[in-house]
């Protein structure tokens, strides 16, 4: 390398790009929300508080959470040309790309005026609301399956109650809210990145939205709770386990659910939904498939030193709500959410486009233009 070059870094690992006050991955007492330790939010507040949090930077009073929540409750009336698009999808389509199409959809139903944070908070509290109703409304209108109806109350269903009604058959809201804490955010992982850098061009939050929609997508980013789905389902029993990931290493095949770049001795999310995978495997006595998932754990750090990261155990508990495995990366999605606007306000604040550089070692045109000349 030439001293004047910078060095090349893949997968950017280790650099940093921007400040943020939104998350910390890493911090003496794990991953943290706007200061707040994720343990103590799982413990005392519910997903519309932390999305709030998120995406406002403090925790909400009683009045701002009723209005917060009013807001995301009006989301989830779907406007007619989000109905008609999605409507129009074959059955076969991926709940993500329901959401790729309902999000641009509803940018052209309710297009953003003036990029602000205003507009940004104001998009995002009706998107929490409209993104489970555009699932909900696939799974009616193209798949011709029934959705159970909102109980009755006063107060407008929680956004983890109405994920859950939209996509499965549990009614433990509790433990889906706090598998979509623990997706809050996390730092400048893929899909946060990419948002950041689609806003950075000052386009409308939809854009900045799909940009991540479409990143979150990929099996070595969001889609891997679906595939580790998959890996526990293929085992019988403890032995098929123990013997099926020793041949899976053998064959240096990759296992879904473990090792995260950004943490070297465990994910903190992990242990918080693995406790709420073990509680629904007791009640619905289907306590093998948890121990066939701690087989897989404990052999894969006997053999990698690699933890379960929080998708692993994830797709146990959304398996026993009765969610079909496709809508996970989608429920991932709507978790996150909170923290994509929550970027996408710091981006707009700090006003700069993202553009790096690359090293060129493509021909030169010297070369080019004297096998041009040979010919």
């Amino acid at each position: 390398m030439k001293k004047t070059e910078l060095p090349i870094v893949p997968g950017l690992e280790g650099v940093v790009v921007c400040e943020t006050a939104v998350s910390c991955v890493g911090h003496e007492k794990g991953l943290i929300y706007r200061g707040f330790p994720l343990d103590k939010l799982v413990r005392d507040c519910s997903y519309d508080q932390v999305a709030y949090l998120l995406m406002y930077g403090k925790l909400p009073d009683d009045t701002e959470e009723r209005e917060f929540m009013r807001r995301v409750a009006g989301g989830r009336k779907l406007h007619t040309i989000v109905k008609q698009a999605i409507g129009s999808l074959p059955r076969t389509t991926h709940p993500m790309d329901v959401l790729k199409v309902g999000v641009t959809a509803q940018g052209i139903a309710f297009p953003e005026q003036s990029p602000s944070a205003r507009s940004a908070r104001k998009i995002g509290a009706t998107l929490l609301g409209a993104l489970p109703a555009m699932l909900g409304f696939f799974r009616n209108a193209v798949l011709g399956e029934l959705l159970r109806k909102e109980p009755k109350g006063d107060k407008p269903e929680s956004i983890a109650a109405h994920a859950l009604r939209m996509v499965g058959e549990g009614t433990d809201a509790a433990a889906m809210g706090r598998s979509l804490i623990g997706y809050g955010d996390h730092d400048l992982n893929a899909s946060t990145f990419a948002t950041r850098v689609c806003a950075s061009t000052r386009v409308d939050i939809y854009s900045a939205i799909c940009a991540g929609i479409c990143t979150l997508y990929g099996p070595l980013h969001g889609k891997a709770s679906e595939d580790s789905l998959d890996l526990i389902l293929s085992f019988g029993n403890l032995a098929d386990a123990f013997i099926g990931i020793q041949n899976m290493l053998v064959q240096k095949k990759k296992i879904p659910g473990f090792g995260h770049r950004m943490y070297k001795h465990g994910d903190p999310r992990s242990g918080i939904i693995k406790k709420d995978a073990w509680r629904l495997c007791r009640e619905r006595s289907c306590t093998e498939l948890l121990k066939i998932a701690e087989v897989i754990e404990m052999t894969m750090f006997a053999e990698k030193h690699l933890y379960p990261n929080v998708d692993f155990y994830t797709a146990i508990v959304y398996h026993l709500f009765g969610i079909d495995q496709h809508f996970f990366t989608a429920l991932f999605e709507i978790g996150r959410l909170p923290g994509a606007i929550a970027h996408i306000i710091e981006q707009r604040e700090l006003d700069t486009l993202i553009r790096p550089m690359a090293r060129y070692i493509g021909s030169q045109p010297d070369e080019v233009l004297h096998d041009t000349n040979s010919v």
